[in-house]
């Protein structure tokens, strides 16, 4: 039912199991943020009038990307990859996603966080020219154009290992075939004296 239209604190009297259905109208460079009180979450506020109840709608103003001044250029930030490995480089905000050297364009001063994922048999090595760098993540602040490096390894294989009767544990096939031809190889020394 009609009974509230306000823009700050104001309340309103309905009978007592009156279904009270609430819409948030962001003013001019406002959105809606959230419901907190009787409702929460960002969709639609509905409350059974049982008792006294209280609801407060929660708006914030829009974020705007500041457009580049005429006399500025782009910032490029260049991503190298190497290593005997392999994998996908990508950012936040968007823009690079690749697993060979690449670029993309952002605006002066954009803070950029790079992550790194190896593909399977890789692993990732590390980072260089980072500003700052947290496991697999790398942060740069584009002042001027940049290049930060990426080095993907490959993950060392397992070795095989067959454990036989009375052999000591810990040794793997290559081992023992190789001790077995250098005992032959001595035998057959032996046999042509």
């Amino acid at each position: 039912p009609v009974g509230l239209n306000c823009g700050s604190i104001c309340g309103a009297g309905f009978d007592q199991g009156t279904v009270v259905s609430l819409s948030p109208e962001p003013g001019p460079g406002a959105e809606f943020a959230g419901w907190s009180g009787a409702c929460s979450g960002t969709g639609a506020c509905t409350v059974t009038l049982s008792a006294d109840v209280a609801v407060t709608a929660s708006f914030k103003p829009i974020e705007r990307v500041a457009p580049i001044p005429p006399n500025e250029s782009l910032r490029i930030l260049a991503i190298s990859v190497s290593g005997e490995g392999s994998g996908t480089i990508t950012s936040e905000p968007g823009g690079i996603e690749c697993g060979t050297p690449c670029s993309n364009a952002y605006a002066p001063g954009s803070r950029v966080t790079l992550s790194a994922t190896p593909d399977r048999e890789s692993r990732f090595a590390g980072w260089s020219g980072c500003d700052s760098v947290a496991a697999d993540r790398c942060t740069v602040t584009l002042g001027s154009s940049r290049t930060v490096g990426a080095s993907f390894a490959e993950a060392k294989p397992k070795q095989e290992c067959k454990k036989k009767k009375g052999a000591k544990a810990g040794k793997c096939k290559g081992a023992k075939k190789a001790k077995s031809k250098k005992a032959k190889s001595k035998k057959k020394g032996k046999g042509k004296r």
